[in-house]
């Protein structure tokens, strides 16, 4: 499997074809917005695969390169999650990304509506954590869905950045319509 850098052409299918079914409505973004952070130069999609096939693809936006957050990640239904894919997918976009680390969000499991979305929501950070995140306290509100804060670092040295002005930052200046705040 190979890990590619898509253009905003190639994104804008898999955004078609694979995150409007992937992602709940409320954290879709839309394509016009996307389609803007990527011609100025502060969006970047890739995706993993094999045989032509779309297995798993991930976005990030940023203000400034060092800190990044991960906009979107997952394993296409069809190739089907739970056998590793989403892991290795990881381990081949780090050496690719200029970085130095990288803000994650998880929806809060505990503001889960029943137990088996506050199981998913758990399994979501465990699977960042063992791919070497740190759960953090911090949580951040956007457009009314509350999430948990996580960072990936790439560089273990860089320890100069404070996660939630980072986050708002990198929202404020790529997608200024989103309504962001500290919880």
């Amino acid at each position: 499997m190979n890990c590619i850098t898509l253009d905003f052409h190639a994104f804008q299918v898999i955004y078609k074809q694979h995150l409007l079914a992937d992602f709940p409505p409320a954290e879709v973004k839309p394509l016009s917005l996307l389609e803007v952070a990527f011609k100025n130069n502060q969006y970047a999609a890739y995706a993993l695969v094999e045989n032509q096939q779309i297995k798993a693809y991930a976005s990030f936006c940023w203000q400034n390169k060092d800190v990044v957050l991960l906009d979107y990640f997952a394993v296409t239904q069809e190739a089907g999650r739970g056998k590793g894919i989403g892991s290795l997918f990881i381990q081949k976009l780090i050496p690719l990304l200029s970085a130095k680390v990288i803000i994650l969000e998880c929806e809060i499991p505990e503001e889960a509506t029943d137990s088996e979305e506050k199981e998913i929501r758990q399994k979501r950070i465990a699977f960042y954590e063992r791919n070497g995140a740190i759960l953090t306290t911090e949580k951040i509100q956007v457009f009314g869905v509350n999430f948990q804060l996580l960072y990936l670092p790439i560089q273990p040295s860089f320890t100069t950045f404070n996660l939630a002005t980072e986050l708002i930052a990198i929202y404020q200046h790529t997608i200024p319509e989103r309504e962001v705040q500290l919880l």
